[in-house]
């Protein structure tokens, strides 16, 4: 073993099974098989240096991904409207793999959302994106969908 690595060694008592652990490296960032936590350090200058983005609004779904670059392997909420009318608030915490080559934390920053059957009335909306508790509208925000069922 090379000097200053160290490996901890626990034994089970009475199972002959071992598991053992080097510290030799820095711990891996959270893989994306890691359910995320809420982000609870939300700081409204700091998302808005780069708060994510909407994606898309179309008759079937809205999209996007938002994140806090200082909890990167937690997730945010993002709250969606059509226009002032809140729609939906939603966890931003579903894989985005297009995000892990950028160093979007663990990547686990999409949302996505069902449009309701009520903004099939033929009109124009403008749907909002942007980070709950802070207000930070996303990227690409507004986006107008107009559709009839």
């Amino acid at each position: 073993m090379q000097p200053g690595r160290f490996i901890v060694l626990f034994l089970l008592a009475g199972s002959g099974l071992g598991c053992s652990t080097d510290h030799s490296k820095p711990p891996a960032a959270a893989s994306p098989e890691t359910a995320p936590v809420k982000s609870t350090a939300l700081d409204k200058k700091v998302v808005a240096l780069d708060p994510g983005s909407l994606d898309g609004a179309d008759p079937t779904s809205i999209s996007g991904w938002a994140w806090n670059s200082a909890e990167p392997n937690n997730f945010v909420e993002v709250e969606v409207y059509d226009g002032d009318k809140l729609l939906s608030k939603i966890p931003a915490n579903t894989l985005r793999k297009d995000l892990l080559p950028f160093n979007k934390g663990n990547a686990m920053h999409g949302f996505l959302l069902k449009t309701p059957a009520a903004l099939g009335d033929g009109q124009s909306h403008a749907i909002h994106a942007r980070v709950a508790e802070v207000e930070v509208e996303l990227k690409a925000s507004p986006k107008s969908i107009q559709f009839k069922p």
